[in-house]
């Protein structure tokens, strides 16, 4: 992934809202926004995904949003065309081939 032409779906992250005024009521607030990337598991792959459990999870690609931005595992994300699926931040990593890019892992949300 080399190429911005490919960031083709918005995805919004949210982070937890220490001001919730319920104990256990977790609240979310919009944290960041962007346009990304977004990869399920490929099909090569996919036995290796259903003996890891890992086949709701999706590889994202998005531009590295700096220093300001700390995105981490308590965090999910939801992709803008489809506010229905939520998908849970596992990892956040720098891509080290071309440091314009950054790595989120996401697991599908299932209720």
């Amino acid at each position: 992934m080399r190429d911005f032409n490919r960031l083709k779906n918005r995805i919004t992250i949210y982070t937890k809202d220490n001001s919730g005024y319920m104990p256990g009521g977790d609240e979310y607030t919009e944290y960041y926004s962007c346009y990304a990337n977004i990869d399920n598991v490929w099909l090569k792959d996919l036995e290796i995904a259903k003996t890891n459990n890992t086949l709701n999870d999706v590889t994202v690609t998005i531009r590295e949003p700096g220093s300001t931005v700390n995105i981490d595992n308590t965090m999910y994300f939801t992709v803008d065309n489809d506010d229905s699926k939520k998908f849970n931040i596992k990892s956040f990593q720098p891509d080290f081939t071309d440091n314009r890019f950054a790595t989120l892992i996401g697991e599908a949300v299932t209720t």
